[in-house]
């Protein structure tokens, strides 16, 4: 089976609205404590849901800018991750 999953970690991140410094530093663990080499594969789904519990979240009401998700492609390459650019919005 020549599959990628078998001989290398891939992480999945989902792109959250006003998230970028939780994105520095999730991606920044992962190029320093897995691998700069690691497969990262960049999600922008994330939408929001109107009620989270039993109260309303007005931080989670809006989707990420095109300019968040962009940055979060700036982060997770510069300590030279790799881009899974077979899914989502960096195919």
């Amino acid at each position: 089976m020549n599959d990628l999953a078998t001989y290398c970690v891939f992480l999945r991140h989902l792109v959250m609205p006003r998230k970028l410094v939780e994105a520095q530093t999730i991606l920044g663990w992962a190029a320093t404590k897995l691998n700069a080499g690691t497969y990262v594969n960049l999600m922008d789904q994330y939408g929001p849901v109107g009620y989270i519990g039993k109260y309303q979240q007005p931080r989670a009401q809006s989707t990420a800018e095109p300019n968040e998700m962009t940055e979060d492609v700036e982060i997770a390459i510069s300590p030279g991750l790799r881009l899974d650019r077979r899914v989502g919005m960096l195919t």
